[in-house]
């Protein structure tokens, strides 16, 4: 998945588009994936580590239980800002399903949703754009870039069925 994020870019900025019609969706959908990660990190600290109201065992002396909710905190802004980059890469998939299989779910449609569009985009400019305008040719990227994404939806596929038996 890193690779199919990274050549996205790579195909965005070396790529030449015949239309606008297919240059501002491109970007679209590859500059989404990292709003949704801006959005995502400030959403998810305010409501899974701000918001929330842990307590201490009760046993614990008062200096103990505030030292141990201040750790506590620590390590959830730390994982909560986390999780969004993991969505970012696709290491979404190296999280424990039973834990969080929210975000898992959410990371699996996000890229399965995303490929099939670019996808789409990247044969229908692949098919349209002018070949040698400047004296060279980009198809190893265009060839690569569309490999990988077929490679992303087969592997997003045994994903989503492999979710679906670890989770139900």
């Amino acid at each position: 998945m890193a690779m199919s994020v990274l050549l996205d870019f790579v195909y965005f900025f070396k790529q030449s588009f015949s239309t606008r019609a297919f240059f501002y969706p491109y970007a679209f959908i590859v500059w989404s994936r990292f709003g949704l990660l801006l959005i995502m990190i400030p959403a998810l600290i305010y409501h899974q580590v701000i918001k929330f109201k842990c307590q201490a065992p009760a046993e614990l002396n008062a200096e103990e239980q505030q030292r141990r909710l201040g750790e506590n905190r620590t390590l959830g802004f730390k994982m909560y800002t986390g999780l969004p980059f993991m969505q970012f890469s696709g290491f979404h998939r190296l999280l424990a399903v039973k834990n969080f299989s929210r975000y898992v779910g959410t990371g699996l449609f996000v890229d399965l949703v995303g490929t099939l569009c670019l996808v789409f985009l990247q044969g229908l400019n692949n098919s349209t754009v002018v070949q040698d305008l400047a004296g060279f040719s980009n198809t190893k990227l265009q060839s690569l870039a569309l490999i990988t994404k077929f490679v992303l939806i087969i592997d997003i596929g045994l994903e989503c069925l492999m979710f679906g038996f670890e989770l139900y």
